[in-house]
């Protein structure tokens, strides 16, 4: 803005002007959201139009045509996973892939879509195939479609997906079980008998090990949302866990809890589920931070899991117990937590086991990232077109590829900030 003043005073105009990389990512952003502010910010203080943005920046008639960015077929299909090869191949990246899928809701009757993720530091989530459907995909149809990128397409792209991430959805998890629970003549296995752990995942030919992997951080808000259903009592001893004890937390003066996280609260907000947790250090917790934190070795993070995978056991054993001495009082329906959220949370400690086992046997040159698997990244592409449009059809998704690819690198670029204020409630975006 300084060189623009500059100019003006001496009568000169502002063509070619050069922007930097932080500024010009900053007008993509602000143009992404609204053309209408890029537009009153550029007549008011400095930068270029959107048409010159979109022409300089982009290319705008070669990205139609040329981009990695564009889906000309929004299937899964060969040619659109063979794209995202040769993309791998020119920035001769030689590492592991997560897989991941989620559900998200469009306009009515369009629901599906799968993608894979880049675990590559500020690099934007690739987006492989958006497929409609009518919001009623089964698990079986749900592993087709997973059977196809890996037997069909990774497999003759000699790509590494090392995992298939998932949000918990019953349908996907199921899905994830159907692709585990395939025969194949390599498997991974760590079984002991005595401990009753029987963990165990694929090896397929030219690619390697897949590990399912459910999302960390919507497991922190499962286990947040099992006590604050009151569908359950969850009896611990001779304590439950309830709604009441949020609602006296909430009313402390020391409470780190806003009212928001327990009243009326929005149970997709990732910021309530995490101060929930700061008055309990409980094993889901501690689970949870076995993926997401950063500063921790492989070592820890498997004891993390497993305190939490015999914690459960324990818990289930004893519920089941008292359900058979007081058959009259105690219900493992109505005193534990459902069979899927037990299902998720073993889960989660089984695929921790079986990464780390995977990058040492298999990659050892490659850092362990379990924070960079899940489905995290696909629901920012959905949080990021809901920011450019409220509501949208499929047709208006496809259309919206290139600038949530656009958004996406922009928001990465180092020295350009995005805070959010702490009474935000943040989900998927």
């Amino acid at each position: 803005m300084c060189q623009v003043i500059d100019r003006k005073e001496k009568g000169k105009g502002t063509q070619n002007l050069q922007y930097s990389e932080e500024f010009t990512s900053f007008l993509v952003i602000l143009g992404t959201i609204s053309p209408r502010a890029l537009d009153l910010f550029r007549q008011n203080l400095v930068g270029r139009s959107i048409q010159k943005l979109i022409i300089n920046l982009f290319n705008f008639r070669q990205l139609r045509m040329n981009s990695n960015d564009m889906l000309t077929n929004p299937d899964l299909c060969f040619e659109n996973v063979a794209r995202f090869k040769r993309f791998l191949d020119k920035i001769n990246y030689k590492g592991l892939i997560a897989a991941m899928s989620d559900n998200t809701k469009l306009k009515p009757s369009l629901r599906y879509s799968s993608q894979l993720g880049l675990p590559l530091p500020k690099f934007p989530p690739v987006i492989i195939a958006l497929i409609p459907n009518n919001g009623r995909d089964s698990a079986d149809i749900i592993a087709n479609l997973h059977k196809k990128l890996l037997l069909e397409i990774a497999s003759q792209l000699n790509i590494s997906i090392i995992s298939i991430g998932s949000d918990d959805a019953a349908a996907e998890f199921k899905a994830q079980s159907i692709i585990m629970n395939m025969q194949t003549i390599n498997k991974i296995e760590i079984i002991d008998s005595t401990l009753n752990i029987n963990f165990s995942c694929l090896i397929l030919s030219n690619i390697g090990p897949v590990i399912r992997i459910q999302d960390p951080k919507h497991a922190k808000k499962t286990a947040r949302n099992i006590i604050m259903s009151g569908a359950r009592v969850l009896t611990f001893g001779k304590h439950i866990a309830n709604f009441e004890h949020f609602l006296n937390l909430v009313n402390s003066p020391t409470s780190v809890l806003y009212k928001n996280d327990v009243i009326k609260l929005d149970r997709q907000d990732d910021r309530a589920a995490y101060r929930s947790f700061c008055y309990y250090n409980l094993a889901q917790c501690e689970l949870v931070d076995s993926y997401l934190n950063r500063e921790i070795c492989p070592v820890e993070r498997i004891r993390m899991c497993m305190t939490a995978y015999f914690f459960l056991r324990l818990w289930r054993y004893h519920i089941e117990t008292m359900t058979r001495n007081y058959p009259n009082f105690m219900f493992i329906q109505q005193n534990f937590m459902a069979i899927q959220n037990f299902s998720i949370f073993n889960s989660l400690s089984e695929s921790m086991v079986l990464l780390v086992k995977s990058h040492r046997e298999y990659y050892p040159e490659f850092p362990l990232l379990p924070w960079m698997h899940g489905s995290e990244a696909c629901e920012h592409v959905f949080g990021i077109a809901r920011q450019i449009r409220t509501d949208f059809d499929f047709a208006e998704l496809l259309q919206m590829i290139s600038k949530i690819s656009h958004y996406s690198k922009s928001i990465r670029t180092s020295n350009l900030l995005d805070e959010k204020e702490k009474s935000v409630r943040e989900g998927i975006i």
